[in-house]
């Protein structure tokens, strides 16, 4: 999930599966498309799709997915250091 008014550095592309020119905010994403775009059980890729939630209308994902047998995939690109690290329970 990603802030639409947050500037970072842009990268564009062309994508088969894609109706209009992607748009990539970090190298990951950027890679991503590409790995979308191979393969061969989907449909079409609608990237930075607004999210419509409790937290506003200022939000959108990375990747909306139409697979062939219709269903519907989200895809978020996130480096692995922005996760956050499970603790440990002690019992």
């Amino acid at each position: 999930m990603r802030n639409i008014n947050t500037r970072t550095k842009t990268m564009k592309k062309r994508l088969k599966k894609c109706k209009t020119i992607f748009y990539a905010y970090n190298d990951i994403q950027f890679k991503y498309g590409d790995v979308l775009d191979d393969r061969s059980d989907i449909s079409e890729i609608k990237c930075n799709v607004r999210i419509d939630c409790e937290l506003g209308n200022n939000y959108t994902t990375d990747f909306y997915v139409v697979k062939t047998d219709g269903s519907i995939m989200i895809r978020e690109c996130v480096y692995k250091n922005n996760l956050l690290k499970h603790k440990k329970l002690n019992y």
